[in-house]
């Protein structure tokens, strides 16, 4: 075999790897791994196995045996004990070995399903969801069984529905469906009660998380989900459960009709449904002739698996079969207190009642945001017994998973004028087009019912030699401080895709912006006030890239001191700016491998500056490589910033130590203590008149 065609498949696998999730990812990067050990030389084999190896093991982590034809699961047991003869691997054994014991138990339930036994599933509202990928086929359409969640609660304004996880846009049909199910729902239940809320907040949750959600195939079951919790929410006298071992598809219409599925789909479906422990599978009458062609097919090979079609032509079809709907009447005594038993004393049931009631009512009129909640790119506000007070939309990536500390870049809880009730700031509101260029970028201050008490928006200009910046910053805060008796926020606005940014500080009370402002010739990513020499006088620590040295830096000021810039040469010096007087900052140096993978600068990484005081250490990642690689060095700082203790993440391992075993990149492998010396005698620091190895 030509070596040549495995490195080709290497660079399209990395290039397809950010655009894969579910099986489809796992399957191709399978492939990959039976190529290169179908090549039969052990070198090559050690070189090319470790780049992988951690994505694999990742999917792995949510492979079951289901889905598909168990000849798969063979095929990828038979590849799982081929990698563990890999002497380049023996760090992955262990893991290896778990991921083969944990497939095998799945591979004989499977088989067990495959002769007839019934496996018994708690009872949960499911449907099929084929997989989909730009680069699949219609051979290597993969499926799962999705299960669905639902939390409904009232609105005030409208119905509102969340996706967790969230897309970037929902799609269309989905949220058309959802509507379409909800309203279905309402009506099928208004003969057990007239007394809904007008609006409702319905969050969906999809438990798998492993694909994109689209389209209405989830209708019958969305309705059903909705049924049963409307029935818990209202506590009506009636009960309504979907029974164990029981899935669904197709879409369904306003007036409740189900909707067909397509035929290539509903074959696709079949065969998902097949390979798993459900019994009966609820399809569209119109699907019907080709679910049971399917059926037929998959039962030449295996006529033992007991598996029912149950086709439908409206919701109410599906809620009259008893087989299949369970409807209970609840008992007065359950509807009137779920948690109290009937044998307790009167007394004590109607002390707990009272308490319930209290509670219920204390809840209700307590309108004082505590709880902060992240819902895709929503923002929900609770109180402290959680119920509901209001949202807010941000304009932020609802694919990326945000820390905490990012999280506390954007909102903040802060009772500003000491009243009791908590006021909300926020960074990243999403306006629609007609306010985005007058209001995009602001800090906001919410009253406790949602109200605009002040809005600032950070439109100071700046210049270079060469270019003006005005009016496209993004404001996100660092924390608060009090100043001559004066509550006072600290913040940073970095300038929309270029490197202009600025940490300053407004008055709490008015939203004022307050004298002063430390610049910056790049992006900063995270800030933290902490008072680390000890003296009374709290710093702020900040973690950026540099422009004009084209490195990632971390420097601290006094909170009193936020005049001048940062360290800048003639083609970013900010005019009429003078040095500023950082008390410490250093320049960490890129490796290898970011040169490697050409990436301008090695990025200090969003969030992750944290105080760790147990160790009297400050915290931070700095990314080499690309974003979707997760390939970081932890630095450990100490308060002083002379001590550094340096951790290379495993992904950064894996990559770099390939190209290394490669010839590509020269020793030492990168988890070394030779590697990370050689990386602290890089970092080099600015001492406010030049630039000098840290050493030095």
């Amino acid at each position: 075999m030509n070596p040549f065609l495995i490195e080709q498949k290497r660079i399209e696998l990395l290039s397809l790897l950010p655009s894969l999730h579910g099986r489809t990812k796992l399957w191709i990067i399978a492939d990959f791994y039976t190529l290169i050990l179908s090549f039969g030389n052990e070198s090559f084999t050690n070189a090319f196995s470790t780049e992988f190896i951690d994505e694999l093991l990742n999917e792995l982590d949510n492979y079951n045996s289901f889905y598909k034809d168990p000849v798969n699961t063979e095929k990828l047991l038979l590849l799982l004990e081929q990698l563990r003869m890999i002497k380049a691997l023996e760090f992955y054994l262990t893991k290896i070995d778990q991921e083969i014991l944990k497939i095998n138990d799945s591979f004989k339930i499977i088989n067990r399903i495959l002769e007839g036994e019934k496996i018994l599933l708690l009872p949960k509202i499911s449907y099929p969801l084929i997989e989909t990928n730009e680069i699949s086929d219609n051979q290597k359409n993969y499926g799962i069984l999705e299960t669905i969640k639902v939390k409904i609660g009232k609105s005030k304004d409208s119905d509102s529905f969340l996706y967790i996880p969230s897309q970037q846009k929902t799609d269309d049909k989905l949220e058309q469906q959802a509507r379409n199910s909800f309203k279905l729902a309402l009506n099928y239940l208004s003969s057990f009660s007239k007394k809904f809320s007008t609006y409702h907040e319905i969050l969906i949750y999809f438990e798998n998380r492993s694909a994109n959600y689209e389209g209405n195939s989830l209708g019958i079951a969305l309705t059903i989900a909705f049924i049963e919790q409307l029935t818990i929410y209202y506590n009506l006298p009636y009960q309504i459960n979907i029974k164990e071992n029981i899935t669904s598809t197709g879409g369904i219409d306003p007036n409740g009709n189900v909707l067909p599925v397509s035929e290539k789909h509903i074959k696709q479906k079949v065969e998902t449904v097949f390979f798993s422990p459900i019994e009966h599978f609820v399809i569209p009458a119109q699907d019907e002739i080709e679910a049971i062609e399917k059926l037929k097919t998959l039962k030449e090979k295996y006529p033992n698996r007991n598996l029912k079609l149950t086709p439908i032509e409206n919701i109410q079809d599906l809620l009259d079969r008893r087989s299949l709907i369970d409807i209970k009447k609840q008992s007065h005594l359950i509807r009137s207190a779920r948690s109290i038993r009937k044998n307790w004393k009167i007394s004590l049931v109607t002390l707990l009642l009272f308490s319930l009631m209290a509670f219920i009512a204390i809840r209700d009129f307590d309108d004082n945001p505590a709880i902060i909640e992240f819902h895709a790119n929503h923002l929900v506000l609770k109180n402290k017994s959680g119920k509901f007070l209001w949202e807010k939309e941000l304009d932020i990536n609802q694919n990326k998973q945000m820390s905490s500390q990012e999280q506390k870049q954007l909102v903040r809880l802060i009772d500003i004028n000491n009243d009791g009730f908590n006021e909300v700031l926020i960074c990243s509101e999403k306006f629609n087009n007609a306010e985005k260029s007058k209001q995009t970028g602001r800090i906001c201050c919410f009253d406790n019912k949602g109200e605009i008490l002040w809005s600032y928006r950070f439109n100071e200009t700046i210049k270079t030699t060469f270019e003006t910046f005005k009016d496209n910053y993004f404001i996100q805060m660092i924390d608060t401080l009090t100043e001559n008796r004066r509550k006072v926020i600290c913040l940073f606005a970095n300038y929309e895709m270029l490197y202009p940014s600025v940490i300053f500080k407004i008055d709490l009370l008015t939203g004022k912006r307050l004298e002063g402002g430390l610049w910056n010739p790049g992006t900063i990513y995270s800030a933290i006030i902490k008072d680390i020499d000890k003296d009374g006088q709290n710093e702020i620590i900040a973690g950026c890239v540099n422009n004009a040295i084209k490195l990632p830096c971390i420097f601290s000021i006094k909170t009193n001191k936020l005049f001048g810039t940062n360290y800048s040469t003639n083609d970013y010096k900010f005019i009429g700016m003078n040095s500023s007087q950082l008390d410490n900052c250093l320049f960490l140096p890129k490796t290898d491998y970011s040169i490697y993978k050409r990436e301008y600068i090695n990025q200090f990484s969003s969030g992750t500056l944290v105080d760790n005081a147990n160790e009297s250490k400050l915290m931070f990642n700095i990314r080499e490589g690309n974003t979707e690689e997760n390939a970081v060095l932890v630095y450990k700082l100490a308060y002083d910033f002379k001590n550094i203790d340096i951790i290379v993440n495993s992904n950064l391992r894996v990559r770099r130590d390939s190209l290394v075993a490669k010839g590509i990149l020269k020793m030492p492998f990168t988890d070394t203590k030779e590697y990370t010396e050689m990386l602290k005698s890089q970092i080099l620091i600015w001492d406010r008149k030049q630039i000098l190895k840290r050493n030095e």
